[in-house]
This record gives structure tokens, C-alpha cells and sequence, in this order.
């Protein structure tokens, strides 16, 4: 069995929505700013310290004598010292992102004007690219990606955290939930923020709550928008709306999915979505915007759940009221449970790398 031994710089110590992730270790990290956050945005500082850290990471490619580097993004400083340190080295270089040819709009201001030229250099220096599923293809087919050299490389969620939950997991779980016994749940999960629509989800629960008396709303997140969020729902479905907040422990965020029913993501700017892998890793049903890279490539439109237009909330509530009705819920939840199999038939994380670095002569 061939084997190939991996060393993952970290450039930030934690991201900037909370997350708490496990150890590294087996993937060989190292934390190149140790009590550092990930910044909100970009600054002439945050650009000095990129560079500063970019020298750390240099030195810790040429230590451990690498034979590629798989660069992930193309905005910052670290990402650029670390395709010269491959070129200069004559060691393949792969250009690695969640990049989405649906949500590349133009955009106004000088640094979104660089960034196609950015974009495209970065792409023909590098021996080949790795998006993470179709609309990444298309979207580096668009910046001149070479033919034969795209290798999807999937996200994947933790086989050891989707295992199915028993009835006393569950009881656990409403512990912290709050939820009622024998009531079915529409999840909505992620930041509220105005891109997000999360405003559209509500108002097609509204819509379709009377015809839908024994279902719930689930909002687990946080962000500018909760409060206008939860003034969005009538006096009368308030009881019939739960809000989790943000859920940072992994864990916690999967058992979640075993106490509910259904996912809406209505997000109208989505590069890949990982609430749409991981309800698909649970086995639940999944309606999402059209945009959503992981609902494309993941949701059979009829099947195992629907795509609706961004904006469109007639749509939405027409795909809830056939996946909620009581007499077609079980068809598509018997196809939401291969999901993740499906999907995996021609898209795999394992495969899609080991090819990458044949590709290269690294394996």
C-alpha cells in the first residue's frame, strides 16, 4: 500500500467563527501562529505578519525537504511564498480551494479587480489544481486550468462523529435542545448573516407551518441578523421556533443531526456548504439554493431532496410541503441515506489526491 506522509501548516491557532477543532496530528500540524486568530479581514498588518510567518514556513518546508506543496488559497502572502519555495525548488505545486463558478460575481474595488489575474497566474504556475467538487472544476476551468491536471479532492466529515446516535444520545441532546419529544424538525444551520437568507427560510416556515402543525423550525447559529431573525416570527410560532445559537463542538453539531428531520439552506452565496455534507452524512433529506456547491453536487432534485432558485420563497415552501408531507417523507428519507455513497462514486477525497500526486511523480 503506497503511503504518503503529510505535514499541515496551520497559520492560525483558531479561525474566526469559533470552531473548535480536534488535534492535527495526524495529519503532521504545525501551528505557525501560535496565539494568533484568523483576522476578519485584511490590513497593512495583517499583511507584515503574513510575511513574517511565510518566512517560518519556508524554513519548515525546506527542513522537512518536501516533494509538493498543496497551497490553500491564492490571497495571502503565506500562499505566494509558498509556490516560490516550490518553483524554486522544482517541486510540484497544487493550487487547493473551495472556489465555485456560481458565486465568482464581479465585483467593485481594486482588490476584487486583481483577483482574476491573481487568480489565473496562480493557477498556470502550479502543476495542477484541487477543487473540492464540480462547480470548483468549472470554476478553475474558467483561470486556465490544465487539461488532465484537476484533481477533486472532497471535504469529508469525521466518520467518527456521524455514527447513529442511540435513543440515549438523543435524550442527551434534547438535554441542551430543549426539544419536545415527538415533534419533526426543519434545520437551519450557519452564520446569520444577510447573505446567508436565512430570512427566506422563516418566511416559507410561516408559510407552510399551518399545514404542517407537528413540524418545528430549527435555527442553530448566530450572527448581525439574529435579532431581526427573531423578530420575524409571529407571537403565535414562536413556540414552534427554536434557536441553539452557534454550535462550535463538532461532536455536539452531528448529534444534532440524528434529532432532526430535514435541512434547508437557503444561502444565496454558498462556495461549498459543509451543512449540506454533513446532513447528507447523517441520512436526512436536504433542501438547498441552487448555488450551494455541495447541495449541486450532493442533493438528486426529487430524490433525496430539492434545489430551489436563490430568492425564491414559493419554491421552497413547495419543495417543504412534499418532503414533510407524511406520505412521501419516508421515499425521500430512504434516498437521503445513500447520499454521501452516491456522491462518493465519483467524487472521493483519497482518490482524487493519490491521483493528483501520481500526476506528479510524487507516489
Amino acid at each position: 500500500m503506497q503511503q504518503v506522509r503529510l505535514l499541515t501548516p496551520i497559520l492560525y491557532k483558531t479561525n474566526n467563527i469559533g470552531w473548535r477543532l480536534s488535534s492535527m496530528d495526524h495529519f503532521g500540524g504545525v501551528v505557525l501562529g501560535k496565539d494568533e486568530a484568523m483576522p476578519a479581514g485584511n490590513s497593512p498588518g495583517q499583511f507584515a505578519k503574513g510575511l513574517v510567518k511565510g518566512v517560518r514556513l519556508l524554513r519548515l518546508l525546506h527542513r522537512h525537504r518536501v516533494r509538493a506543496v498543496v497551497i490553500n488559497g491564492y490571497m495571502y502572502p503565506e500562499c505566494w511564498m509558498a509556490l516560490a519555495y516550490a518553483r524554486l525548488r522544482g517541486v510540484p505545486a497544487f493550487l487547493a480551494a473551495d472556489s465555485n463558478a456560481l458565486a465568482d460575481a464581479p465585483r467593485s474595488g481594486l482588490r476584487s479587480s486583481l483577483k482574476p489575474l491573481l487568480v489565473r497566474w496562480f493557477v498556470r504556475a502550479c502543476h495542477g489544481v484541487m477543487p473540492v467538487g464540480s462547480l470548483g472544476e468549472k470554476y478553475f476551468e474558467r483561470y486556465g486550468s490544465k487539461p488532465g491536471r484537476t484533481f477533486v479532492v472532497t471535504f469529508e466529515t469525521d466518520p467518527s462523529l456521524c455514527v447513529t446516535s442511540t435513543a440515549q444520545d438523543i435524550v442527551a441532546t434534547r438535554a441542551s435542545t430543549g426539544f419536545a419529544q415527538g415533534r419533526k424538525r426543519v434545520l437551519c444551520s450557519g452564520r446569520f448573516e444577510s447573505y446567508k437568507r436565512f430570512s427566506d427560510a422563516i418566511d416559507a416556515f410561516i408559510a407552510i407551518a399551518p399545514q404542517r402543525p407537528d413540524w418545528d423550525l430549527v435555527m442553530a447559529g448566530d450572527g448581525t441578523q439574529r435579532a431581526m431573525l427573531e423578530a420575524r416570527v409571529p407571537e403565535s410560532l414562536r413556540s414552534r421556533v427554536n434557536w441553539l445559537g452557534m454550535i462550535t463542538d463538532l461532536r455536539r453539531a452531528m448529534q444534532l443531526y440524528s434529532d432532526v428531520h430535514l435541512l434547508l439552506h437557503p444561502s444565496g452565496h454558498e462556495p461549498w456548504g459543509m451543512v449540506v455534507q454533513e446532513a447528507a452524512s447523517s441520512g436526512i433529506p436536504m433542501i438547498a439554493s441552487n448555488v450551494t456547491g455541495a447541495a449541486i453536487d450532493i442533493i438528486r432534485h426529487g430524490e433525496n431532496g430539492f434545489l430551489f432558485p436563490v430568492g425564491d420563497i414559493k419554491a421552497i415552501e413547495r419543495a417543504l410541503l412534499t418532503v414533510t408531507d407524511t406520505g412521501q417523507y419516508e421515499r425521500f428519507a430512504a434516498h437521503a441515506k445513500d447520499s454521501l455513497a452516491h456522491w462518493h462514486e465519483k467524487y472521493e477525497s483519497t482518490r482524487g489526491f493519490l491521483a493528483a500526486m501520481r500526476s506528479a511523480s510524487v507516489i
